[in-house]
């Protein structure tokens, strides 16, 4: 048992040594825009601190850089101009951005003043533009579908603090409780997500994180007292539910997805946020039923060990994400 807890709480360390931050998708914002025959104009929207190399381009095709401004302390768009010759003899117009993100929302703005959008999953955090098929070609609903699920999917489960919550769900309720708390949360952070992108809120994101932090630290504390001492309720649990929401929009908001796919988006995002939260939710209680049936542990020590790591680091969280956005002259 002991070198059984030993592993929790090494888990759990591991974990706070984790960005606090973790929203950050690992995509890149393309925007491509007609400048002419043969020209396309590229602006990417990446984290401040990457620096890009130059796209790559194909034989015939010239690229120069335009320039580059930050928005805040977190990201910034740099600029190119990308030209191709329209009598090339390979025809190819192929662009590498090798960025190592993991794939790009590319924004294509037409000529005629039509708007589309698709993701790019990355080879090798290389990401290949077919400026021929993308400045010619929509991709249909469905294909925009499954890309939103999947980065939904995707999200939840890379977003150490979203799954930190759903754990301590796990660690004070059981069975239908534990149902009925899930779909509290469920319903706090939809209904978040779906104000938040439609733009009917607006929440600066540090103080929302740092919340989400504390409620993390909240929940990590009601699985240490007796299940009559708890003052946890469904509602409660609902709007915990909205302050996690908020990070979810944040995520999907940073993406700039144009209007005309926003339902989609919104919809396929969230629905795979709920597919990942449920595969993390079996994989606790697989293992749950794992160290039941083959060890002697004892859960309810098991249990006050990982809370209190838990809400130490939550604590940590909130502290830190406070500090991120107080005036320097604070401290």
């Amino acid at each position: 048992m002991a070198a059984v807890m030993r592993l929790m709480v090494f888990a759990l360390l591991l974990v706070s040594s984790l960005s606090a931050t973790a929203h950050d998708l690992g995509l890149a914002r393309i925007t491509l825009e007609s400048s002419g025959p043969g020209s396309v104009r590229l602006d990417a929207r990446l984290p401040i601190v990457l620096e890009p190399s130059a796209p790559q381009v194909a034989q015939g095709c010239t690229v120069n850089r335009l320039g580059e401004r930050a928005h805040n302390r977190l990201d910034k768009t740099v600029s190119w101009l990308i030209g191709c010759d329209p009598v090339s003899e390979s025809g190819d117009r192929s662009v590498f951005l090798d960025w190592q993100r993991e794939a790009a929302l590319v924004i294509v703005l037409r000529k005629d003043g039509t708007r589309t959008e698709q993701l790019i999953d990355a080879d090798a955090g290389s990401i290949r533009l077919d400026l021929t098929v993308l400045m010619q070609d929509a991709p249909g609903i469905g294909a925009s579908a499954i890309k939103f699920l999947k980065l939904g999917f995707e999200h939840i489960l890379e977003g150490v603090d979203h799954l930190a919550f759903i754990l301590g769900l796990c660690l004070i309720a059981g069975g239908w409780n534990l149902v009925k708390l899930v779909t509290a949360f469920t319903v706090g952070h939809s209904l978040s997500l779906a104000a938040a992108s439609l733009g009917w809120v607006n929440v600066p994101s540090p103080p929302s994180e740092a919340l989400i932090a504390l409620s993390i630290a909240f929940i990590a504390r009601e699985a240490l007292v007796h299940p009559d001492q708890r003052s946890h309720s469904y509602p409660l649990v609902v709007i915990f539910g909205l302050l996690h929401g908020l990070g979810f929009a944040g995520a999907l908001s940073a993406l700039g997805v144009v209007p005309e796919n926003l339902v989609t988006a919104l919809i396929s995002f969230n629905i795979g946020v709920e597919l990942g939260q449920l595969v993390f939710i079996a994989g606790v209680l697989f293992l749950v039923a794992v160290l039941r049936s083959v060890t002697s542990v004892n859960l309810a020590v098991t249990r006050t060990t990982i809370s209190i790591g838990l809400g130490s680091i939550a604590i940590f969280w909130t502290l830190e994400r406070v500090a991120s956005f107080l005036p320097e002259s604070v401290f």
